[in-house]
């Protein structure tokens, strides 16, 4: 998934399997032209699978993610949602 605003933030959003089962992921295009370092988002991370990540931006810079989560593939869906700034420390 991708976003931006009208003040050229831009970020996407994705899920992968890199840590051994499947979180979400997030970058964020910088002042300097360049893309952030990979980082997993708070909460869309960890045991279990976090998947099928949407992302939005407000004007203020605000990050609005949406992703299922479940405890395995057998297990019942679960809809999550988070609200924050993207915390860049490359």
């Amino acid at each position: 998934s991708t976003a931006g605003n009208r003040q050229g933030d831009f970020v996407v959003a994705w899920d992968d399997f890199r840590s051994g089962d499947s979180d979400v992921w997030l970058s964020v295009y910088n002042e300097d032209d360049e893309w952030s370092a990979d980082f997993s988002a708070a909460g869309a991370s960890g045991p279990g699978e976090q998947s099928h990540a949407s992302v939005a931006l407000d004007e203020q810079g605000g990050l609005h993610l949406v992703w299922l989560q479940r405890a395995d593939p057998l297990a019942p869906t679960g809809l999550w949602y988070s609200h924050g700034k993207p915390v860049i420390t490359d």
